[in-house]
């Protein structure tokens, strides 16, 4: 092949202080490679690369995906572009959209638009899927957060029975079907979650013989009730019902608001004990109740208030427990190919490296960046056949979902949908 392809081993999307060893690289690349075209992308790789190859900026030509994702979502870059343009010998905005921002915003070398778009007289076999809609409406992204796939299923809900199928064309590189399924089943469960209440139901025929004892027990309940640890000992069972009523809101009168509260926050997190990796999150798991408790602070502790605020909780512990359970997976997938390499020194001191990070804190801000690397140093082993279209498989995704949403799932290599 005359394909030769070279390793960055240090670049990844967040930028930070591997950037410099990032430039190294790409100047080694130069020295050797000397080429005569170089195409670069948005947004750091284009800064990068544009920066090593100022000297040859008649020979870079940079394209430019969505503008806006400079211009609105990380205007920190806009200065840097207008200032790399004289680096640049052609600028290819993919829309007049983008053209016309990039004008606005003193970016004018050398634009040129360039279209996405396929050769004409294509031919195009039909889809081997059956949509009975008439109307179609179709979304290309890969299934990854970003992308929202669990609002696109949404709004396809509210179209059912409207003739207009919602059909989404796009790959997930580390999960299968059943686990989108999965996930979006469990994100719409955890939603509607309630949170747990106390019910009690009394059928006593009130006499003198048993009414201590449900005075007793209505102690019990409304200890319970408001979260209150221990039964107070000096309470007169024999006052009459109006002066045992008052007794007993004077009981409440001795506890915060606070502590009532933050009673009712570890009773509410007991019910996680018993997942995996529970200790290991410990951490976490306090820091959302330590927030749940600030925030009901902040609310002054209103009652219309802490129902919402003890929901949040458990959205925020369930949260820790999916990137604990996520990240957990996308090691477990790459389990094969790192015995395939186990001689490998690189792939062993990076995989080593990434288990003992993960071990030692699941939800640290490194994992992204050493799974990446890890993963692009693997798949330099494992340069994937050219694309082939015909291999492509495709499924709906009717299971716990609108019957009007479809799914053709794809991966990187010959289109196959995973299993």
């Amino acid at each position: 092949s005359n394909i030769k392809q070279y390793q960055l081993e240090y670049m990844k999307k967040s930028i930070g202080k591997d950037d410099f060893k990032v430039l190294k690289e790409l100047k080694a690349i130069k020295n050797d490679f000397k080429p005569d075209i170089i195409h670069l992308h948005t947004s750091k790789p284009g800064i990068l690369g544009r920066w090593i190859f100022r000297k040859e900026k008649n020979h870079i030509v940079y394209t430019v995906h969505g503008f806006d994702q400079i211009r609105i979502a990380h205007k920190k870059f806009l200065p840097i572009e207008k200032l790399f343009q004289k680096f640049t010998g052609s600028i290819v905005p993919v829309s007049e959209y983008d053209r016309n921002n990039m004008l606005s915003c003193g970016i004018k070398n050398n634009l040129k638009v360039v279209y996405n778009g396929i050769k004409e007289n294509t031919n195009f076999k039909p889809l081997p899927i059956n949509i009975k809609e008439n109307k179609i409406i179709l979304s290309i992204a890969r299934i990854a957060p970003p992308k929202d796939m669990l609002t696109f299923r949404n709004v396809a809900k509210k179209f059912e029975n409207k003739d207009v199928a919602f059909v989404w064309i796009g790959g997930s590189k580390d999960k299968s079907l059943e686990e989108i399924r999965k996930e979006i089943r469990e994100g719409i469960s955890y939603i509607q979650k309630n949170t747990n209440k106390i019910d009690v139901d009394y059928n006593y025929n009130i006499t003198i013989d048993n009414i201590i004892t449900i005075k007793k027990d209505l102690v019990n309940c409304f200890c319970k009730s408001n979260y209150i640890d221990k039964i107070p000992e000096k309470i007169d069972y024999t006052k009459p019902l109006s002066a045992f009523l008052s007794q007993l809101l004077s009981i409440k009168d001795k506890y915060s608001k606070e502590s009532i509260f933050k009673r009712k926050v570890n009773l509410e997190t007991q019910q996680y004990e018993n997942y995996i990796g529970y200790n290991i999150l410990i951490k976490y798991i306090n820091q959302a109740k330590e927030i749940a408790i600030n925030e009901a602070k902040n609310k002054q502790f209103r009652e219309t208030s802490l129902n919402k605020i003890i929901e949040n909780l458990h959205k925020n512990i369930l949260n820790v427990f999916n990137i604990y359970a996520q990240r957990y997976m996308k090691i477990n997938s790459l389990k094969e190919k790192i015995i395939k390499y186990q001689d490998d020194q690189k792939i062993s001191k990076l995989f080593t490296t990434l288990w003992k990070n993960f071990q030692s804190d699941p939800l640290n801000n490194n994992f992204d960046d050493l799974y990446e690397r890890l993963e692009r140093v693997i798949n330099i082993k494992e340069i994937p056949d050219d694309l082939d279209l015909s291999g492509i498989n495709y499924t709906n995704l009717y299971i716990e979902n609108p019957e009007n949403l479809y799914l053709i799932q794809t991966n990187n290599k010959k289109g196959k949908v995973k299993s």
